[in-house]
């Protein structure tokens, strides 16, 4: 079965982005690529030979999966007593109170405008557009976690079905809206992780991937979020290419978030702002998302 492939334009550019390419595949993408793309290769096991035509930005990537083929009691016994299964319980607490939902049209909605409020106060990405959400929709599977009815957590999942591997792709939550919310939404997000990974493992896939470990101060807590479901680190690789059409693109993003601030890279380096904006998906890679 093929790679994950997203795919969107924007008036006379467009974007891919490949999730988990092998070899083949990334040799594949490289000849394809035209003039006028922005090439994002996200999480390929092996790297690519540096000085390829085009190659604009590397970065190491890290991340956290959680191999579902075990059996679920030893998964929920691998996560930290503390920060992590103590949240689940204190949200079964208040089951009756809590609904999942999971690719209808209500849950889309919700998850459009809570992860674009989010990502537009968090800044760590550009809010979706409605093409773009729905170019996630054969890929993606969108998560809403209600809490008195109201939504407080959202994620969007991406499916590889060849390689039976899920890896959150997109996160945010409705708690920078108010202080109750806030109190709430750590234990719900939590809760909802768990649901999603007792769900994939029922539907036979093997790995859940929490899409990213940053190393830097400002992301610290949200890596030990994630490392607290007591997953494995995977060290993996991810490249951006662009033809003459597509870096003018790179840099007219750049120019367009100059005013956001510096951001961390996967193995906890830094590059100059612009650069390193220009050079990242504007679907987001990898989710900002806190406990």
């Amino acid at each position: 079965m093929p790679m994950v492939v997203i795919e969107f334009r924007e008036f006379l550019w467009r974007t891919r982005l490949a999730f988990f390419p092998v070899k083949d595949e990334v040799d594949r993408l490289l000849v394809e690529r035209s003039f006028n793309e922005v090439l994002h290769i996200i999480q390929a096991g092996c790297p690519i030979e540096s000085g390829r035509p085009g190659m604009v930005h590397y970065e190491a990537f890290p991340t956290s999966c959680i191999d579902l083929s075990k059996p679920i009691e030893e998964l929920y016994r691998a996560m930290d007593p503390k920060s992590c299964r103590y949240e689940i319980r204190k949200a079964e607490k208040c089951r009756d109170q809590i609904e999942i939902g999971m690719n209808d049209e209500r849950s889309r909605a919700d998850f459009f405008r809570i992860y674009n409020r989010f990502a537009a106060v968090k800044r760590h990405a550009r809010p979706l557009t409605h093409s773009q959400l729905e170019a996630l929709r054969e890929h993606c599977d969108i998560f809403v976690a209600y809490l008195g009815g109201e939504p407080v957590c959202v994620h969007s999942l991406l499916r590889d079905e060849g390689l039976r591997r899920v890896r959150l792709h997109l996160s945010g939550s409705a708690r920078l809206d108010n202080p109750e919310v806030a109190r709430s939404s750590g234990f719900l997000n939590r809760y909802l992780h768990w649901h999603e990974i007792q769900l994939y493992k029922s539907r036979g896939m093997r790995i859940y991937d929490f899409g990213g470990l940053g190393r830097s101060d400002e992301v610290r807590s949200i890596t030990r979020f994630k490392q607290s479901f007591g997953g494995a680190e995977v060290q993996e690789h991810s490249y951006t290419f662009a033809g003459p059409a597509g870096r003018l693109r790179l840099k007219a993003g750049a120019f367009l978030r100059s005013s956001l601030p510096r951001t961390s890279l996967g193995a906890g380096r830094h590059q100059d702002r612009k650069e390193s904006r220009a050079a990242r998906p504007e679907i987001s890679e990898g989710p900002r998302e806190e406990g």
